[in-house]
């Protein structure tokens, strides 16, 4: 299985508008593929699905922040 990379809360501060959109599409798919591995049979998900997570409820802080300082 490819390892599949996880941006950090550092990373996810610096990203752009553009970039945090991209992640966002992304780990949403992440999820899917986790969870459709998970009903076919596959191994145990949770600690992945947890970090897709986070990561994506940070990106979409990130996105509101950028959002609200614009409106500003």
């Amino acid at each position: 299985m490819e390892d599949i990379v996880v941006p950090t809360t550092t990373e996810i501060f610096k990203m752009s508008p553009a970039r945090c959109q991209q992640e966002r599409i992304r780990l949403k798919n992440e999820i899917s593929f986790a969870r459709g591995d998970e009903t076919t049979g596959g191994p145990p998900n949770a600690e992945r699905i947890s970090a897709f997570k986070l990561a994506l409820e940070q990106i979409e802080d990130r996105l509101q922040m950028i959002t609200n300082r614009e409106a500003a």
